[in-house]
């Protein structure tokens, strides 16, 4: 708004009780009527500027509240995704049970009984172990197929691991000399947490067919 306006306005509501004494008797100059109009029509537009600046107002509260939802929601969503991806010893925990599963399964008849293989005792898969022939301390053999095998509580944790017998059931199953070098063998290996992934995927679809298959 002008310098000019302001003053119209300023004189126009200064002489309002004079106007309304003219209006009433009929009794308007042009000069006045112009005056008159000029004051309705400034009056009009400070009206229009005013609800104009209110609803800047209200829009420029709103978008800082938008801007502030948006910074929430993405902090909310960064806070699931952190949540979501587990560490690597999480995985770890998750890789074993899974592979776990997987021998008890792979050792169960149709029926879900296993046999113990240090003392041939008949254990249904829930209640057998997996037992590591080369402890699972190392990690080329922990996960190995060759190496784990459904073991009964008893020879597992009383006898810990009936290493003797065991021996003789690897001998058994496969040839002495290959014992031998897995007893040997201190490769140290590392695997990375995308192949912990994979592993997890693979030992989970193994699980599944394994499940169908023997129907236990």
């Amino acid at each position: 708004m002008t310098t000019l306006e302001k003053v119209l306005i300023y004189e126009a509501l200064e002489r309002n009780k004079k106007y309304k004494e003219e209006i009433k008797k009929g009794k308007l100059s042009d000069k006045v009527k112009v005056k008159i109009e000029k004051w309705k029509i400034l009056q009009d537009r400070a009206r229009a500027k005013a609800l104009i600046n209110n609803q800047k107002r209200k829009i420029s509260s709103l978008s800082k509240v938008v801007k502030k939802t948006k910074k929430l929601s993405q902090w909310v969503s960064i806070r699931k995704v952190k949540k979501k991806t587990k560490s690597r010893s999480q995985l770890v925990k998750e890789l074993d049970a899974i592979f776990s599963r997987y021998i008890r399964l792979r050792d169960a008849d149709d029926k879900g009984i296993c046999t113990c293989i240090t003392c041939w005792e008949k254990v249904h898969r829930k209640n057998i172990q997996n037992w590591h022939f080369i402890s699972r301390g190392n990690y080329k053999y922990r996960r190995s197929v060759v190496n784990c095998w459904s073991q009964c509580m008893p020879c597992n944790i009383y006898k810990s691991g009936n290493y003797i017998a065991y021996t003789l059931a690897m001998i058994w199953k496969y040839w002495e000399w290959i014992v031998r070098e897995m007893q040997k063998d201190k490769e140290l290996i590392k695997i990375s947490t995308p192949e912990i992934r994979e592993m997890i995927e693979k030992y989970k679809y193994e699980v599944e067919l394994l499940m169908k298959v023997k129907k236990v």
